[in-house]
């Protein structure tokens, strides 16, 4: 399986799950942040997200454990809340023995409720349990525990955490071999990127996920536009990947040309550009 794309996958469930937590753009290389302040210290579970966020694992599975024995996140919602997060810091540090047991536990303590607490921590158990399907060597598992994450989420309005779950979709019908099945779940996804509630993070991802699609399809003018599209909006942190995309988008272009006894130049230096910027 793909290196990159197993990571790439990570990125998209962690930041999406994370997103609204932490206040932060989903991105996929994490830099530093300041430690945690006396206050989040106190609270072990505001602690692990900044851990989280930093990219420092081990600390935030630290934290996390004492959040269990936390009062105030004894409810059984809180705890499996709490092992959800777990286990994608588990996931990071492909420690997958623990994050299976810690996803198992944080499944075993939702209750079968249409409340929408219950349905939003569920949702977030299928997005991880999914990924931990994936890294498994399951991707059909995977696939349709993240559709199941997609009807939980379309029931709770929740067009963040929809687009999420489309896009891992569409990466594992990609690199399963279903292009076209790829890019019909991607077109199908487009009109929820237009919607006014989602957040820029998430459209930018859809955007650069649908135009790696059309690239892949040969539709290399309709990619770069969605992928143009993609920059324009995109968080600074998370425009590398899109850059990337680009670089290789101009460099299909070039190929194009030449293979038809067209100027590839431009093209290739367009190219270049974009791999220089990324």
């Amino acid at each position: 399986m793909n290196r990159h794309i197993t990571r790439f996958l990570l990125g998209v469930v962690a930041a999406l799950l994370l997103a609204q937590l932490l206040s932060l753009p989903a991105r996929s290389a994490i830099p530093q942040s300041p430690a945690p302040s006396l206050a989040q210290i106190s609270d072990p579970f505001s602690a692990g997200l900044t851990h989280y966020s930093a990219g420092r694992y081990a600390e935030a599975i630290e934290a996390w454990q004492r959040s269990l024995t936390d009062p105030r996140r004894d409810r059984p919602l809180d705890q499996a809340l709490v092992r959800v997060h777990l286990s994608l810091a588990h996931q990071h540090l492909n420690q997958w023995p623990a994050a299976q047991q810690q996803i198992s536990a944080a499944l075993a303590l939702i209750p079968a409720s249409p409340i929408a607490a219950a349905r939003d921590v569920l949702g977030k158990a299928q997005l991880a349990q999914g990924n931990l399907l994936w890294h498994q060597g399951s991707p059909t598992e995977a696939l349709e525990t993240w559709r199941q994450a997609e009807a939980t989420f379309a029931a709770l309005n929740d067009l963040d955490n929809q687009l999420g779950c489309r896009i891992n979709q569409a990466r594992a019908l990609q690199t399963m071999g279903f292009a076209l099945q790829a890019a019909d779940t991607l077109e199908a996804t487009a009109p929820l990127l237009q919607r006014p509630a989602v957040s820029p993070q998430a459209r930018a991802a859809g955007l650069q996920n649908l135009g790696r699609t059309y690239r892949q399809l040969g539709q290399l003018m309709a990619a770069r536009s969605l992928l143009e599209q993609s920059l324009a909006i995109a968080p600074e942190p998370s425009r590398s990947p899109i850059l990337l995309e680009l670089g290789n988008t101009a460099l299909a272009q070039a190929k194009r040309a030449r293979a038809t006894g067209q100027a590839e130049a431009t093209w290739a230096t367009q190219a270049q550009v974009y791999y220089q910027q990324a």
